[in-house]
């Protein structure tokens, strides 16, 4: 901590901005990030920002994203990260190290063991991008008493409220985004404008003698003196892995990155170098640190999943939509509205049908078995994504950014956004979309736009990443609206709330065909099934029993992390790293590797029991799984009860 101070200091008194370079631990490989520090010292840089790798940084760019993924099968992880410092540091690297990423691989690590080591290899701080100060108390708490600092990052649509509080929270310097954006998104001779001017004017008025590090755009050395005029720190990120790219692995990579350096601080080797010790981890037992922890008005958590794990600047966002919709959900003209364009996509005799699927007859139970298939799902979708587009036109968005698995759902979307005169952009895996040649076409004529997802496994997770990125770069016009109910809160609670309304459907029609409620519930638990939105319904039913059918056995290799914005059950391996692929023969939403937040708590406090398949040899067979799992259910009953089964 003491060290990152001491570089704004010097810089202030030598009347230059503080050079901060980041690249990607294990980028190209692990002995060349080594060589990769060193020659950043020696070209003029202050203060490097070394990047965690990680499967899905929704934060950064195509550039950065490919160094992830290449350190990534290299072998590298948050531990590799460490000990990358501490090589760097045995052969004389003395200016600070941060460590910057995502939060999910130092939670797996452990939180305390993680700063603990950091601090024992000469790491100086932490910059996590989906760790804002809402969820990272006991983290800033332990960086404190180690003698590490947490940064935090602004960006400029903040609301003054939330910037205060970030400068209160920050204990050296804060992290400015110039714009708003992933990393490398800035076209070529990006410049100040007037409203950066004017931000960064009120942002000193809230930071006081903190300093500040200018990031986002910056590759030339005239951008670099633009920035300076203007902040006490100018960060350069995506310029150095590009000059990675297009360098030789070999004795020339340390050679340009040095060269680069040089060129953009216009300067070689800092000689305040020598003012600088390597960070020694001390213990302040008694360190105080402020909660700092913003409420939500609803309910943020279901037990302990859920959550807002995602950067800074989305949680004004979500604090304005979970306003609007506790604000919409006493308002009779929203639901009038709601319920006119409900009728108008859907009709009546489109819901649930049930009967009798294996009889009286045989031993056992009654089952009955829902009717629709995949219709259903469509529909109980239709009815969350039309609440959430009413949402947004309440506050004022004009585009509408969504992922899709399903001609159907695609279609339904971009139906609703004409209606509403919104504009809509799709986002589906290229996997997925090979089933759909036409559909582009259809949405075209829509007035919509369907994208495909080219990156990772070209699946519903990289879909998601997609949108989540294009909703980050214009917060201002744009608005995510998720398909199930997965993401940071309100998201998972808004979802469920629009989605329980065709549950109540389904129960209410179950229970006037059976007579009674029915003593089982069975229905699939994979994402974006009907779950969520039919069994709340049933689960205050007292001695019903409820079973969710995994239908590829995918629940018991899950543990708890952090995905898409919320703490939930995930596949992932012991680096926090989320599994990159699902089946090759499996498509839409059973590829997608978590839980839904209030899933994962209805199978960790036992409210409803899990039966596990797998059968990986053909994916249609989902519905003969979940229909063979209620016939066991029935099986174990007594004649004359009665077992729901609900296929999506």
């Amino acid at each position: 901590m003491a060290n990152l101070l001491r570089v704004f200091s010097n810089c202030q008194s030598e009347g230059r901005a503080a050079a901060v370079a980041f690249t990607v631990a294990g980028y190209p490989t692990k002995d060349a990030t080594v060589d990769i520090l060193l020659a950043m010292q020696r070209g003029g840089i202050d203060i490097v920002e070394l990047g965690i790798p990680s499967t899905d940084p929704i934060g950064d760019g195509p550039i950065i994203q490919d160094a992830h993924a290449v350190s990534l099968r290299a072998g590298s992880n948050f531990q590799t990260t460490l000990g990358l410092v501490g090589r760097a540091r045995a052969r004389g690297l003395v200016i600070p190290v941060v460590i910057m990423g995502y939060c999910n691989p130092v939670l797996q690590y452990g939180l305390r063991r993680a700063i603990e080591e950091a601090a024992q290899v000469g790491v100086d701080g932490f910059l996590l991008a989906d760790l804002p100060v809402t969820e990272s108390v006991h983290f800033r708490k332990l960086c404190k008493e180690t003698g590490l600092s947490y940064i935090p990052v602004i960006s400029p649509t903040m609301k003054d409220a939330r910037i205060e509080l970030l400068c209160q929270a920050a204990d050296t310097y804060l992290y400015v985004l110039s714009r708003m954006g992933v990393t490398g998104s800035a076209r070529e001779g990006a410049s100040v404008n007037v409203f950066l001017v004017q931000f960064l004017q009120k942002l000193h008025h809230f930071c006081g003698n903190k300093p500040f590090a200018l990031g986002l755009g910056v590759s030339t050395r005239e951008q670099f003196l633009s920035m300076q005029d203007l902040a006490p720190g100018v960060v350069v990120g995506t310029q150095i892995i590009k000059t990675i790219n297009g360098t030789p692995v070999d004795g020339e990579l340390a050679e340009a990155i040095e060269n680069y350096c040089m060129y953009l601080t216009g300067r070689s080797e800092i000689g305040s170098s020598t003012q600088l010790s390597i960070h020694h981890p001390t213990v302040n037992s008694s360190a105080g640190t402020p909660c700092l922890a913003q409420e939500t008005i609803l309910p943020s958590h279901f037990g302990p999943y859920g959550g807002q794990y995602v950067p800074e600047l989305l949680l004004d966002s979500l604090e304005d939509l979970e306003q609007c919709f506790i604000n919409s959900q006493g308002d009779s003209n929203f639901w009038r509205q709601y319920q006119s364009h409900l009728t108008a996509m859907t009709s009546r005799s489109e819901g649930l049908q049930i009967e009798v699927k294996y009889g009286t007859s045989s031993p056992g139970a009654n089952l009955w078995l829902q009717q629709g298939g995949s219709h259903a799902a469509e529909r109980y979708r239709l009815y969350s994504t039309l609440g959430q587009i009413l949402l947004a036109c309440r506050l004022g968005k004009k585009r509408i950014l969504a992922e899709t698995t399903s001609e159907g759902d695609a279609v339904a979307t971009a139906t609703l956004c004409a209606r509403l005169g919104l504009d809509c952009v799709l986002f589906m895996g290229a996997r997925d979309l090979k089933q759909f040649p036409e559909l582009p076409g259809h949405i075209d004529k829509l007035g919509g736009k369907l994208i495909s997802a080219d990156g990772g496994g070209q699946v519903v997770r990289d879909a998601i990443n997609t949108a989540l990125q294009s909703w980050i770069a214009d917060l201002h016009k744009c608005h995510y609206v998720p398909s199930f109910a997965i993401g940071p809160h309100p998201f998972p609670t808004i979802v469920r709330t629009f989605q329980t309304r065709f549950g109540n459907e389904t129960r209410e029609e179950a229970i006037s065909q059976i007579g009674k409620s029915p003593d089982a519930v069975v229905v699939s638990i994979a994402a974006g099934d009907a779950a969520i939105a039919l069994l709340p319904g049933f689960m205050d039913i007292v001695g019903i029993d409820v079973v969710l059918v995994d239908p590829s056995g995918k629940i018991v290799t899950m543990s708890p992390g952090v995905f898409h914005g919320s703490w939930t059950e995930v596949q992932q391996d012991k680096d926090g790293q989320v599994a990159s692929e699902g089946d090759p023969r499996s498509h839409g939403y059973r590829n997608y590797p978590a839980l839904e937040p209030e899933l994962s708590h209805w199978v960790s406090i036992g409210k409803a029991r899990v039966v596990c398949c797998d059968d990986r040899s053909d994916s249609s067979l989902v519905s003969n799984r979940v229909v063979h799992a209620a016939r066991e259910v029935a099986s174990q009953l007594l004649r004359g009860q009665n077992v729901l089964v609900i296929v999506s």
